[in-house]
C-alpha cells in the first residue's frame, strides 16, 4: 500500500474487521484496486459473477455465486451492466463500503469507492429496503460516464523535464516509464492541463530509471492524474571523472619518472660499488703494513 502511495492507510489485519488502528481513504482504496485490477488473477476473480468449485473425493460440487447486487442481473433496483466487479464490506463501526469497476461501451474504465453508506430496513430488521452502497456507486458512474472522455495525456518514456544535477557531468531528462490517462470533460483539451511537480534535489551519480519525483496534472482545481517519473539517461559525477582523467594524465609521467629514477640511480650505484670495494682493498693493504711493521718490532 505504501509503494502505491497510500499514505493515508494502515493495516492490522486480513480480513478487515474493526480495529482501531486500522485505517483507509477513498483515494486510497481506489489505488489499491487501480493496481489490483492490472493482475489477470485477481481480474478474473474479481469479475466472476458465479463459479462451481469441483467435486472431491471429499465433497459434491459446490456453487459459489457473489452477493454484490450491481452483478446480478435478476436484481430490480441495483444491477448495472457496467458493472465488472465490486466488493463489498459492512462493519458495526465502518458501516457499508463498496468498491467498484466499471467500463462504458466505448471502454472507458471508472472506478467507485463509497463508504459508510447508510442501509434502510424494513420494520424485521432484516429484510433491506434501500443499500445506500449501491445507489451512491450508480449516481458516481452516471456521473463519471456522461459528458466526460478517457485521454492518454502522457506517453511511455515520454520527455517532459530537464532537470540539473548537483556535481553532474549533464543535466537528467524526466518522463513516465508507462503510459498516463486521466478522465475529462468532452469539451476539454490537452493545453486546459496544469502539471504540478514535487521538488526534488539531485545529486551525481543518477541511474537509468531511476526513480526522481512525482507529477499530478490538474484540470482546474481538479487532480485527474498523478504518476511517477523516472530518469531517461543517466548522469555521471564530474567530480571522479575529473579525478579519473587526472589520474590517468598523470600516469605516462609517473612511469616516465620511474624509469628516469632507475636509469640515474644505476651508475650511480655502480660508483659505490666501486668506492666500496677501493676502500676494502685499502684496508687490506693498511692491514698488512701494519702486520710487516709489527713484525719487524718483535725481531
Amino acid at each position: 500500500a505504501q509503494q502505491l502511495g497510500c499514505v493515508d492507510t494502515h493495516f492490522t489485519n486480513a480480513h478487515g474487521l474493526h480495529d482501531p488502528n486500522q485505517y483507509t481513504t477513498a483515494r486510497d482504496v481506489a489505488r489499491i484496486l487501480s493496481a489490483a485490477l492490472k493482475n489477470e488473477i485477481f481480474y478474473t476473480v474479481f469479475s466472476t459473477k458465479k463459479h462451481t468449485v469441483p467435486a472431491t473425493n471429499k465433497s459434491a460440487d459446490r456453487f459459489l455465486e457473489s452477493n454484490n447486487s450491481m452483478l446480478d442481473s435478476t436484481s430490480k433496483l441495483y444491477y448495472d451492466n457496467r458493472v465488472i466487479g465490486g466488493r463489498t464490506g459492512v462493519t458495526n463501526d465502518g458501516r457499508r463500503c463498496i468498491a467498484t469497476a466499471a467500463q462504458n461501451q466505448n471502454g472507458m474504465l471508472l472506478i467507485s469507492v463509497v463508504m459508510g453508506s447508510e442501509t434502510i430496513y424494513q420494520e424485521d430488521g432484516y429484510s433491506a429496503i434501500s443499500v445506500g452502497g449501491y445507489q451512491e456507486t450508480t449516481k458516481l458512474f452516471d456521473a463519471g460516464f456522461t459528458g466526460n472522455k478517457c485521454v492518454q495525456v502522457l506517453y511511455e518514456n515520454q520527455a517532459l523535464r530537464q532537470l540539473k544535477v548537483e556535481d553532474g557531468k549533464n543535466d537528467v531528462v524526466i518522463g513516465p516509464i508507462a503510459s498516463v490517462s486521466a478522465i475529462l470533460p468532452e469539451a476539454a483539451n490537452l493545453s486546459d492541463l496544469s502539471m504540478r511537480y514535487t521538488d526534488t534535489v539531485l545529486k551525481a551519480p543518477v541511474d537509468v530509471g531511476q526513480k526522481i519525483t512525482d507529477l499530478q496534472i490538474w484540470y482546474g482545481n481538479m487532480c485527474v492524474a498523478q504518476t511517477e517519473l523516472y530518469s531517461l539517461n543517466a548522469v555521471q559525477s564530474a567530480q571522479s571523472n575529473d579525478d579519473l582523467s587526472e589520474q590517468n594524465n598523470n600516469t605516462p609521467w609517473l612511469i616516465l619518472g620511474i624509469v628516469i629514477g632507475v636509469i640515474a640511480v644505476f651508475p650511480v650505484g655502480l660508483l659505490l660499488l666501486r668506492l666500496y670495494r677501493r676502500l676494502g682493498l685499502q684496508r687490506k693493504i693498511n692491514r698488512n703494513r701494519q702486520y710487516r711493521r709489527s713484525r719487524r718490532r718483535t725481531k
